[in-house]
């Protein structure tokens, strides 16, 4: 059974898409993607617009591809497939437990959750524990604006992984096994 998380933000063509294609990358390169599944929706997205050229630009400097996005409403039945939803900032945060509150209990920031310590892990300092909570959006912006965007997202997308990892032994799991049964 796969851990699936589902990153969420406005318009699903800038933030949410860098953030899942990230997320993607890191697993595969550790030979994970076996046991994270990863998608991506917005708040008010436009159903099949593609990412951003500039995101796409910023995605590639960091060796990873979104050419093929295409950019999904946030629906109920992804709500339901998600373990996790993990928005861009606090008033997405607060706009999909509003929507849909029989889900509050598994949305979170991307980067509180990510920064959250689990069972296991040992308390360090953490360069991102002053950061706000938000990814701000870089709709609008030039190229080095979609860039400062990308090396948080990679950033909190590693420690992410790290945080995933954890999660997913200590549920009796390895990253990249099949649950024990």
């Amino acid at each position: 059974m796969l851990f699936r998380v589902l990153f969420v933000c406005t318009g699903n063509t800038c933030r949410s898409p860098m953030a899942e294609a990230l997320l993607r990358h890191h697993l595969a390169k550790r030979g994970w993607e076996q046991s994270v599944d990863v998608r991506s929706a917005g708040i008010s997205a436009l159903e099949g617009a593609p990412m951003a050229s500039l995101a796409r630009r910023a995605l590639h400097q960091h060796d990873c591809a979104g050419d093929d996005h295409e950019a999904s409403l946030l629906r109920s039945e992804l709500l339901d497939w998600a373990d996790v939803i993990l928005t861009m900032t606090l008033a997405h945060r607060m706009a999909v437990s509003a929507s849909y509150p029989g889900h509050t209990g598994k949305v979170f920031t991307l980067k509180e959750y990510a920064m959250e310590r689990v069972e296991g892990e040992e308390a360090e300092d953490d360069p991102l524990a002053f950061l706000d909570m938000d990814i701000h959006d870089p709709f609008g912006g030039n190229e080095e604006i979609y860039e400062r965007c990308a090396q948080e997202l990679v950033m909190i997308t590693l420690r992410l992984v790290e945080r995933l990892r954890i999660q997913l032994e200590t549920s009796g799991r390895t990253a990249g096994e099949e649950p024990a049964q």
